[in-house]
């Protein structure tokens, strides 16, 4: 396992901090850390970009698996959810 230091940009706040994450653990099980870092208390509906390479991570990646380089500025958005809502008639 090894370490990557990236900067994380919270996408609502503008809020921006450089941290230092493993680079072999799942985004999903990383996105508390990510949050605490940022002041975030939680961490539900959130999903990271990576905004230097342009591409979002899934879930299950981590930064090894998706090619994360040192100094990556990472977005941390708000996950859209799409539906629709029935309205009466």
């Amino acid at each position: 396992m090894a370490d990557i230091i990236i900067t994380l940009k919270d996408s609502t706040t503008g809020k921006e901090v450089v941290v230092e994450l493993p680079d072999n653990v799942p985004i999903k099980t990383l996105l508390p850390q990510i949050t605490e870092g940022l002041g975030i208390e939680h961490a539900e509906q959130r999903q990271l970009q990576n905004k230097t390479q342009s591409f979002d991570y899934l879930e299950n990646d981590t930064l090894a698996s998706k090619r994360t380089n040192a100094n990556d500025l990472c977005i941390l958005k708000y996950e859209t959810i799409q539906g629709w809502v029935e309205q009466e008639t």
